[in-house]
């Protein structure tokens, strides 16, 4: 019988060939995916400019599956999104839930973005919308950030009228410095005189 002797520096050689070839493939695959996330951005933003905003979200879509940390993609896919809303005639109601998912999402992951969220404010306050309650959970969280923003005291003025809220009126009054019991002004006691 005859006997089989392995040759061990073979097979050492076969196994370190093995590593450094996978990692140099790997390597290799990495590269062209970084350089075709960047062409997606380039292809992206020139369809944005030609003001074909779906296909630029799809593009930015495909680089968060590559990069999904990438803030300012995740704003311009939102940005993108909220164009689509605005300039497309034929808008279906997956659209509208598409870009308020996508609206939502990217605040959650960027909560210090107050222009977001301003821009969510007004799309849940829009017709299309009605989100009257979800509008002012935002503003909420707007003032609770910068509690003399104006701006934000008007926003939740107006959630709070359009949503019927009970303590509308008495909010209002105190923005303006109304006081019912007397009928008169007082602009020393108005958060926002000039609203």
């Amino acid at each position: 019988m005859q006997r089989y002797r392995v040759n061990y520096t073979a097979l050492f050689a076969i196994l370190i060939c093995s590593v450094v070839g996978s990692g140099a493939v790997y390597g290799l695959w990495r590269f062209q995916v970084d350089r075709n996330a960047g062409s997606l951005i380039e292809r992206a933003e020139k369809l944005a400019e030609e003001g074909d905003y779906r296909q630029a979200e799809e593009m930015y879509g495909q680089y968060l599956l590559v990069k999904p940390d990438d803030e300012e993609i995740m704003v311009a896919r939102a940005n993108a999104w909220n164009q689509i809303i605005e300039t497309d005639k034929n808008i279906r109601n997956e659209d509208l839930m598409r870009t308020y998912t996508i609206m939502e999402d990217t605040v959650r992951k960027l909560p210090e973005r107050d222009d977001l969220r301003r821009q969510i404010v007004e799309l849940c306050m829009s017709g299309k919308f009605r989100l009257y309650n979800d509008a002012r959970k935002h503003v909420d969280i707007l003032l609770s950030n910068n509690p003399d923003d104006k701006e934000a005291m008007v926003l939740r003025a107006r959630c709070l009228v359009r949503g019927g809220d009970a303590g509308a009126e008495s909010y209002l009054n105190k923005l303006v410095g109304f006081d019912p019991i007397a009928g008169t002004f007082d602009e020393t006691k108005a958060k926002t005189p000039n609203a």
